[in-house]
């Protein structure tokens, strides 16, 4: 604990860090008696930006349109790309409104997409979120003196813009930049077994506040299997600037019938920013992983391991591509370019 950040610490850029911080250390008291009563484990920390920061004018903005039969529209400018944001959406208007999910549409709009900038899932459930709140609390005061039927044809726009990260270039003298909106903080503990293998991972996520419980917790476990492919077996070699291969088999992914059971635990330390007091969660699934598992091999075998992947490791048997050390020879780079007459042939 005597390395973690505390309400007050400047970060590693220099942005001094506010009250909500302290979800860094409740994680760690999370997965404290985990880690005490394991016999092979190792511990890692992460902190996670949310949003591009940096200067960057970042907002959200929601139109929600009253449709005949008792229906809402709901335009949103970032995408929807499986992340859950335009449910996330919807959630937020439920919430300040009390109407029903099933009735409320949301769809992406051109204008309003065009403020927006990257759609990022944690970008834009924060922002969208923040957004559509505003815009559902005015129609929420409509609905004290009327009926959904008698506001048709009713918009209600709002928009939530954040525009007080420090630009790069600023002057030195500005000791303390604001580099981005808010963060996210985890602890993963990584468990293994008398074999040297994996068998268990317990990640303790501070996400502020958990929108979607559900898919903050499916987020938390895919990336720790993304975080264990980085860890362990995962590697794009190249040779002369041309990939070794280009077979997604040959990149070491971890399979799931190989990984191992993943714990998790939600941790709301409210934002300060964030909407509902929401951080975050993206990234920070996986970043500590790789750190945890080279903890708890090291407390299995004794080896300090500087190099990911750490393929050498028991744990990485069942990952690593046999044909690895073969890819130089394997991989012919001219195999992958077309004859132009071939493709004009449809060959």
């Amino acid at each position: 604990e005597r390395n973690i950040l505390n309400p007050g610490d400047a970060f590693g850029t220099g942005q001094i860090m506010r009250e909500s911080v302290r979800g860094i250390r409740e994680t760690l008291n999370a997965v404290r008696s985990v880690y005490k009563r394991a016999k092979y484990k190792g511990i890692g920390c992460g902190v996670k930006s949310t949003g591009l920061g940096n200067g960057t004018i970042e907002g959200g903005y929601i139109t929600i349109h009253v449709l005949p039969n008792s229906r809402l529209e709901i335009l949103n400018g970032y995408t929807e790309m499986g992340q859950g944001v335009y449910t996330a959406t919807m959630q937020a208007v439920c919430e300040e409104t009390g109407l029903p999910a099933d009735i409320m549409t949301v769809r992406w709009d051109k204008d309003l997409g065009e403020k927006c900038g990257e759609t990022w899932a944690s970008r834009a459930t924060t922002l969208s979120c923040a957004a559509a709140q505003r815009a559902a609390r005015k129609l929420a005061e409509d609905l004290t003196a009327h009926t959904l039927d008698e506001l048709v044809g009713r918009e209600y726009y709002d928009e939530c813009v954040y525009n007080f990260t420090t630009r790069p270039g600023t002057p030195e003298a500005v000791t303390n930049p604001n580099t981005h909106l808010t963060f996210s903080y985890a602890a993963q503990v990584a468990l293994v077994d008398e074999r040297g293998l994996i068998e268990r991972f317990v990640v303790a996520n501070d996400v502020g506040r958990a929108i979607n419980p559900r898919l903050c917790a499916e987020q938390m476990e895919g990336g720790v299997h993304m975080g264990l492919g980085y860890a362990l077996s995962e590697d794009f070699t190249s040779t002369d600037g041309r990939p070794d291969s280009l077979a997604l088999k040959d990149l070491g992914i971890v399979r799931a019938r190989h990984m191992p059971q993943v714990d998790v635990i939600l941790i709301e330390v409210p934002d300060e920013i964030g909407v509902y007091g929401a951080k975050g969660v993206g990234e920070i699934g996986c970043v500590a992983t790789a750190s945890a598992v080279a903890g708890a091999l090291h407390s299995y075998d004794g080896i300090r391991r500087f190099k990911l992947p750490m393929d050498d490791a028991p744990a990485a048997a069942s990952s690593v591509p046999r044909s690895r050390s073969n890819l130089k020879s394997q991989f012919n780079p001219q195999s992958t370019v077309r004859n132009p007459q071939d493709r004009e042939r449809g060959v």
